[in-house]
């Protein structure tokens, strides 16, 4: 978005360093083989679905949305003792990787830390519970951002349907505020998501 700010503002597509896209993706080390693990789920999906093609991209087949997903404020004690939450942050792992990888890499550098929660643990003080157990999560990406990511893939991926996915969408740390096309910064950033794009199952 820089890049594309930057281009229109100045009416050119000279770019200084730090904005031109770095491609290379052998940057990316990736020693415990999650390309494979994605690729393997993806297989199982299609074969699960009987799908004959299995080269062709399609969107990620959808679930029945639990009846609490619809809402806009989630009360955690109306769970029910029996229920399971799995909330998921997405994470930028750039300059998480050992050694860090450019800030202009454009690729996908962005994994899913998950944390699952049980409705019985929230009964009392859930707020608490809950924050404390998102501060974990957030802890663990600053310690080691891919530490056994292909054992997360597989738990992720094996989510049953009865488990209610929550998910955050949206990061002050976009700096929208700060790229001006040329008629200056933005006063006020909107976006408009489909509640589908928010689901979990779609990472």
């Amino acid at each position: 978005m820089k890049a594309w700010a930057h281009i229109c503002k100045h009416n050119s597509c000279l770019l200084p360093t730090e904005l031109i896209p770095f491609l290379d993706r052998t940057v990316v080390q990736d020693p415990e083989g999650i390309d494979i693990e994605y690729s393997n789920n993806w297989s199982s999906i299609n074969q699960a679905s009987g799908d004959s093609n299995a080269r062709s991209l399609k969107p990620f087949p959808s679930r029945e949305a639990p009846p609490t997903s619809v809402r806009a404020t989630f009360k955690f004690s109306r769970l029910k003792s029996d229920d399971t939450i799995m909330f998921g942050i997405a994470a930028d792992c750039r300059a998480r990787l050992d050694p860090p990888i450019p800030t202009n890499y454009f690729g996908n550098c962005v994994f899913l830390h998950v944390a699952v929660l049980a409705g019985s643990a929230m009964q009392d003080d859930g707020i608490v519970f809950f924050a404390q157990k998102v501060s974990e999560v957030i802890k663990g990406i600053e310690k080691a951002a891919l530490e056994g990511a292909k054992e997360k893939v597989k738990k992720v991926m094996a989510i049953e349907p009865a488990v209610i996915p929550v998910g955050v969408a949206g990061s002050a740390r976009f700096e929208v505020y700060g790229v001006d096309f040329g008629w200056g910064r933005p006063k006020n950033v909107r976006a408009k998501v489909k509640v589908v794009a928010l689901r979990l199952d779609w990472f």
